[in-house]
Parts: C-alpha cells; structure tokens; sequence
C-alpha cells in the first residue's frame, strides 16, 4: 500500500519499483511511505522512500524521425520526399514509393 493514494500492490513490487521511482504505477501520485499487511490486516512494516525519479530514454532521439503522411511509418529515410512548401513551413515527407 502507497501512502498518498491508498493504491494496493504486492510488496515485493512496490518495494522493486520504489527503488527507480516513488510515484504510484497507477496513478502517478508521489509518495514517501509503504505499508505491507498481513493477511489479517496487521501492519507488518512501514518503510520511509526516497525520492527518485525514473531516468528513460529522451524524446530527443526520437524528434528527428520523418514519418511518411501516407503510410505512417519510420525508416529509409533515404526514399523520402520532404516538401519544403508553404516558403519552407511544410515539412511533410512522403515515400517515393506512396507517392507513385
């Protein structure tokens, strides 16, 4: 149990995600303590948490992908037309082979 938004998970689990962020998997409100219980309602422990923050990957390396407004898809950049209309603000790219 998370303290902030009463949220249950087995123990086990949210000790392992508290050690790479402190904020609720579900509903992500922050917290500072977790309670596991007993079978019988019995607090068996209550531990203070650090706060952390998950560190992932940056959206930095995925801003600069052309995805084709035909098909929707990524990669052979290599066969993608970009269209430098509207005096360079279109960006558009298209595939050569979507295009005909």
């Amino acid at each position: 149990l998370v303290d902030n938004c009463a949220h249950v998970f087995h123990a086990e689990c949210a000790e392992r995600w508290a050690r790479t962020e402190n904020s609720c998997p579900q509903c992500k409100r922050r917290f500072s303590w977790l309670a596991a219980y007993a079978p019988d309602g019995q607090r068996a422990s209550l531990a203070k948490v650090e706060s952390r923050d998950q560190e992932g990957e940056s959206d930095d390396a995925f801003e600069d992908l052309q995805v084709c407004e035909h098909c929707k898809q990524v990669g052979d950049e290599s066969a993608l037309l970009l269209c430098d209309g509207m005096h360079g603000t279109c960006n558009a790219a298209y595939h050569l082979r979507c295009v005909g």
